[in-house]
């Protein structure tokens, strides 16, 4: 099996970039898949029963990407609950008054969902309500 020996011989799992242009460049490539992960393409969906408002990105019909913009306790009365009992929050799939609401807004065209290369892969039909 192949690979690149480390440093002390072990196995190394990334580059260093000791050269500082293909490192600025690293940072530069790093940047904008951060801004084009994390920024474009994002939608304001607000929570239909609470009003909570958060960032949506489908990426296919089942992969949705959602950034809170506050502590999800401190916005939505059902991470409130579930922090409240000492429930740990990271552990919960997330708000199901919420998810209801980011179905909403796909069914009526405000999130998009792009079109997918594999038609094994799922459509917009599959998602659940």
């Amino acid at each position: 099996m192949g690979g690149r020996q480390g440093p002390g011989g072990g196995w190394a799992k990334a580059r260093t970039f000791t050269d500082p242009a293909e490192r600025a460049a690293l940072h530069r490539a790093t940047d904008e898949d951060r801004r084009r992960y994390m920024v474009d393409a994002m939608v304001p969906v607000a929570c239909e029963r609470c009003g909570t408002e958060v960032l949506v990105r489908k990426l296919t019909a089942q992969h949705t990407s959602v950034q809170w913009q506050d502590e999800p306790a401190a916005t939505c009365p059902r991470f409130a609950e579930w922090a409240g009992t000492g429930t740990p929050t990271a552990l919960r799939d997330g708000c199901p008054d919420l998810d209801s609401s980011i179905v909403h807004a796909v069914r009526a065209g405000r999130v998009e969902v792009p079109e997918e290369d594999d038609p094994a892969a799922g459509s917009a039909d599959t998602m659940k309500d």
